[in-house]
């Protein structure tokens, strides 16, 4: 097993969305059932921020702070703590929340939006968003997740980690105009890889997704080929982030419900990191 550390007091009960913030010099991430964006400085130490609706994800925004995808809508969040509505599209229903969110190296938002039903329709929507206007890219899924853009900006990666689902789809990708182009290839994990949730790019090209009930991050080749497999001491790794001054941490949010074996994962719902040996690819703040 890599040698994973699982850090201090970083516990949550559905984590996800990690980002690494090189302006801030710390680690995003949400807890999106407990309602909280939490910060981990890097010097260790934690803060969470109570927002007052569920919280999918949130970037780096390049004029400061972050957005947060929360249920209703985004909002823009502050140094101080404030939240102000920026919006949603205009189809985005009050059954619906938004999930797995990621930016492309234009600095445009790349978000998915998921019905709170688990056994409700296939009716998520992948959107781009570009700081004034919204465009539905796909539509569809049960639970949007996984969503990376590879190194030369050429491809979109996405995921729909539903249980009946469990796919990742590799789509053509124009940079310039921020819209899909058809799927290039595709691949399905199986019970032993676990469900395909968040994901993130290194730099030479390796797409790492967190294999949700399968104990494990996995890292793809760019053919859709799986690189290698590391195991964690969770069930349910949700989604990696690369982080620290030079890219070169791998740190991994956790779940802490719906465990098969609670008392044998202590730190089910901690952060984790380890250094596997790639750097990461850098995230560019949103600019909309």
């Amino acid at each position: 097993m890599t040698d994973w550390q699982a850090l201090p007091d970083t516990h949550s009960s559905l984590g996800e969305s990690p980002v690494w913030s090189a302006a801030d010099n710390c680690l995003w991430w949400v807890d999106i059932t407990g309602k909280t964006i939490n910060r981990l400085d890097h010097e260790g130490g934690v803060s969470r921020l109570r927002t007052p609706e569920l919280i999918g994800a949130v970037v780096p925004r390049a004029d400061g702070g972050l957005v947060a995808a929360m249920q209703s809508a985004l909002f823009a969040v502050d140094a101080t703590g404030s939240f102000e509505p920026i919006g949603a599209p205009e189809d985005h229903p009050p059954t619906h929340r938004f999930n797995d969110a990621t930016t492309d190296p234009a600095g445009r938002l790349l978000i998915g939006t998921m019905c709170l039903d688990p056994n409700g329709a296939p009716s998520g929507v992948l959107y781009a968003f570009d700081g004034r206007d919204w465009r539905a890219l796909r539509s569809g899924f049960r639970t949007v997740n996984g969503l990376a853009v590879s190194p030369d900006g050429q491809s979109l990666w996405m995921s729909d980690s539903h249980g009946d689902i469990r796919t990742v789809w590799v789509h053509a990708y124009d940079l310039a105009t921020g819209t899909l182009g058809p799927v290039r290839h595709s691949f399905r994990l199986d019970d032993a890889l676990g469900r395909p949730d968040g994901a993130a790019f290194d730099t030479a090209g390796g797409y790492w997704i967190g294999g949700n009930d399968g104990w494990a991050v996995h890292r793809y080749c760019a053919d859709g080929a799986l690189d290698r497999s590391l195991a964690l001491p969770v069930q349910k790794p949700s989604k990696p982030a690369f982080g620290g001054a030079d890219l070169d941490t791998l740190y991994m949010t956790s779940i802490a419900l719906h465990l098969t074996d609670p008392v044998a994962q202590p730190h089910a719902g901690a952060v984790f990191a380890c250094v596997p040996g790639v750097t990461g690819l850098p995230l560019a703040p949103f600019a909309g």
